[in-house]
This record gives C-alpha cells, sequence and structure tokens, in this order.
C-alpha cells in the first residue's frame, strides 16, 4: 500500500487529502470527523441503492469523496475509461449529474 496523498482539494469545510489508504482527512475540525472511510461511503451506497453494482458503489464513493477519476482508477486498479462507465451507469440509475448530487444522496 502506498503512503502518499492521492488528490488535494479543498472544499466548503477546509482542505481534503485523499490518501491512498482509501481515507480522506479534513484539516477543519469544526465539522465534527477527521475522517471517512471509503468503506462508510460505499456501506452506505449498498444500504440505500441496491441497483447498484459493487464496482458501481465503489466508483460512487469515490467520486463521492471528490476523487478524480484518475485517481479513482488508480485506486481501483482499472482503466479511467471503465471508472468513466461505471459512473455514468450509475448515475443514470441514481438520477443525479454531478459527484455533489452523489454526495448528497449517501450524506443525508
Amino acid at each position: 500500500m502506498r503512503d502518499s496523498i492521492m488528490s488535494v482539494t479543498s472544499g466548503a469545510r477546509g482542505i481534503y487529502l485523499f490518501e491512498a489508504t482509501g481515507r480522506v482527512e479534513t484539516t477543519k475540525r469544526a465539522a465534527g470527523r477527521l475522517t471517512l472511510a471509503v468503506a462508510q461511503l460505499e456501506e452506505r451506497f449498498a444500504s440505500r441503492y441496491g441497483n447498484l453494482t459493487k464496482r458501481e458503489r465503489q466508483v460512487c464513493a469515490r467520486a463521492a469523496l471528490g476523487m478524480s477519476v484518475e485517481a479513482t482508477a488508480l485506486d481501483l486498479g482499472s482503466g479511467k475509461t471503465s471508472v468513466l462507465t461505471y459512473r455514468q451507469r450509475a448515475y443514470l440509475r441514481l438520477k443525479v449529474t454531478s459527484p455533489f448530487e452523489l454526495c448528497a444522496l449517501v450524506t443525508h
């Protein structure tokens, strides 16, 4: 397992570091939680949206965290075009059009 940060992005609650361990860490403590695991989001997608395949859940969890297509492909060991295909299928099934909408589905 790599020990490096895969990507960094900023959001409403601070700066998020996407680690190769499959965890996202935020620099702000105001949100109440410092760490949100990809596995937790995969479980939420599985429990709320049973019509998604396992791979679609994996891709959606990473998209909801803000991981890029490239980072998701590296993390899952698949190609970028495969990740795009899984994302597109999931978006159609869930009737969403963006990672922000995906995030809203599992955070509320």
